[in-house]
C-alpha cells in the first residue's frame, strides 16, 4: 500500500488507543482495497478513496488512491 507522507505520518502522532484503531482500519483498506465500501470507504473520483473511521467520539477520514500494484492510499 502506498501512502501519502501526510498521511503515513498522521498515526504516529496519535496516542497509543487511536493509533491501534487508525491502524485497525488502514490495515483493513491494505487487505481490500478498492473492495472495501461504505462506512469503511468511499469513492471520491475516480480511483480517489477516502478512509472513514471514528477515534473515540471524533470522525477521522484519510484520502489516497490505489498504488501501481492496485493496493489504496
Amino acid at each position: 500500500m502506498e501512502l501519502e507522507p501526510e498521511v503515513r505520518d498522521w498515526p504516529e502522532q496519535l496516542p497509543t488507543e487511536r493509533f491501534a484503531t487508525a491502524a485497525f482500519y488502514i490495515d483493513l483498506l491494505a487487505e481490500q482495497g478498492p473492495l472495501l465500501s461504505e462506512p469503511y470507504s468511499r469513492q471520491l473520483d475516480g480511483k480517489l478513496r477516502e478512509l472513514r473511521f471514528h477515534l473515540d467520539r471524533q470522525s477521522g477520514s484519510r484520502t489516497g488512491s490505489p498504488a501501481a500494484g492496485g493496493s489504496c492510499c
